[in-house]
């Protein structure tokens, strides 16, 4: 996604707005999945607050931190067991494989290709059951009204199947904000798993 000349500063107001840690509760679903020394992938890590909660919650996990401003992630600790890694969601190529996904307003910065083909890359990536948490927005509520795209649960659940994950979760957020603006934006929030060949 290009970005205007006044963009810089909204995503630096979108990132001091999001450098809070989630509470331990709003991990646990996730993490409760993830082996003892299980590995992650915080795919569209912002300020950090993902993967610090993690590491908070769960300091066994070897977490890798992807985020095309990764120098923004002032939440994550000087030293963990992991790597940050600087690119952007559509030229990251995994070089390892990991026992947990974690996507958080990523994947709707992309067009309906480039979340198909990034998603692919990604689920290749996944270990055997393996778990990918996502976020998508709602396709069914003007999501290009914001600039951003999404998919509506079909498309979704298609794409789950393609990938020969099986969903675990799938609920809709009516209530979600976004953005520097907090624009009001309904957001499914899904949980699959990657299933034996």
């Amino acid at each position: 996604m290009e970005r205007s000349k006044d963009m810089p500063n909204k995503w630096d107001l979108y990132y001091e707005q999001t450098a809070i840690l989630p509470k331990p509760g709003n991990t646990a679903r996730f993490l409760g999945n993830i082996p003892q020394n299980g590995s992650l992938l915080d795919f569209g890590a912002g300020s950090g607050r993902w993967s610090a909660a993690f590491l908070r919650d769960r300091s066994d996990l070897i977490i890798d931190a992807l985020d095309q401003n990764i120098d923004k992630a002032t939440l994550l600790p000087e030293s963990w067991a992991g790597e940050k890694i600087k690119s952007s969601f559509q030229d990251f190529t995994p070089s390892r494989t990991y026992d947990g996904i974690f996507a958080f307003a990523t994947l709707f910065f992309m067009n309906k290709k480039e979340v198909g083909d990034c998603f692919h890359k990604l689920s290749a990536s996944l270990n055997e059951g393996g778990t990918f948490s996502f976020t998508m927005i709602d396709n069914c509520n003007a999501a290009r009204a914001a600039n951003m795209h999404g998919l509506s649960k079909t498309e979704i659940l298609d794409m789950l199947k393609k990938e020969g994950l099986s969903l675990t979760s799938l609920e809709l957020d009516e209530k979600v904000t976004y953005g520097p603006n907090k624009l009001v934006i309904p957001t499914y929030n899904v949980i699959a798993r990657k299933t034996a060949k």
